[in-house]
């Protein structure tokens, strides 16, 4: 498996794993740090996969951040192979990500695969099935979840 961590912050890794590209943490979601995972996605030869595990009360892009995903998703939407949301905790939090998320996705008029969930339990065998991957299901799951234990800024769910 070719996996590999571009960015490493106390909150945040943008990482490959074969043709997923996994942004998991609150990160800033800044220009910036968007901008970093877009040039990741853009560098996949063809149909990437695309991975934001936020953890609970992560804070949603604002301004040029906001913009930027918008051009993301504009840009990398008709090349995405499927789009996968982890949103840990619930309540209002929760619900208003995936919104954000969707009316990015929507506005940029893509046509990829999405789905928002708790839990990578959910994400991983979904994922990987839209990636012609479902035998690799757990090793994801596995991989992802050993990323996000290692994030030092990580709050737990409430």
């Amino acid at each position: 498996m070719a996996n590999n961590e571009i960015v490493r912050a106390s909150d945040l890794v943008i990482a490959t794993w074969n043709d997923v590209v996994m942004w998991i943490g609150s990160g800033k979601a800044d220009e910036h740090q968007i901008g970093t995972l877009h040039r990741v996605l853009d560098q996949k030869a063809e149909a990437p996969g695309l991975l934001l595990w936020l953890p609970h009360r992560a804070a949603a892009p604002q301004g040029k951040g906001r913009t930027r995903a918008g051009q993301l998703f504009r840009e990398m939407g008709p090349r995405l192979r499927a789009f996968g949301l982890i949103t840990e905790g619930g309540g209002f939090w929760a619900s208003a990500i995936r919104s954000i998320v969707t009316g990015l996705s929507l506005a940029a008029r893509t046509r990829f695969p999405f789905k928002a969930v708790p839990a990578i339990d959910e994400a991983a065998p979904w994922l990987m099935d839209h990636m012609g991957m479902p035998e690799e299901a757990k090793r994801f799951q596995g991989h992802a979840q050993s990323i996000r234990d290692s994030i030092e800024q990580w709050e737990p769910p409430e």
